[in-house]
């Protein structure tokens, strides 16, 4: 089997199992924290020199690279227990 194929199939176990019910987690908190702000507490927010879309833009962009980071260490964390140990010398 290609190495290709080895990294298209998900890695079994309860270490994969909870990186991705974290992230899953993780992202639900994230979409729900941008939602609230854009839709629900626009009225409760501080005031701002800037528009609310201006702060939800903000927040959101933060929030996206947030994302990435946990979505990186989730696929390490999926990754990890498939990759070969070192072959000796």
């Amino acid at each position: 089997m290609s190495p290709i194929y080895r990294l298209l199939k998900p890695a079994p176990g309860p270490r994969a199992d909870r990186a991705l019910r974290l992230t899953g987690l993780a992202l639900l908190a994230l979409a729900a924290g941008l939602v609230r702000l854009l839709f629900i507490g626009r009225h409760t927010l501080p005031t701002h020199p800037g528009s609310p879309w201006e702060m939800a833009v903000a927040m959101g962009a933060v929030l996206l690279f947030w994302a990435g980071n946990v979505l990186a260490m989730a696929g390490d964390a999926l990754l990890r227990p498939m990759a070969r140990p070192p072959r000796p010398l």
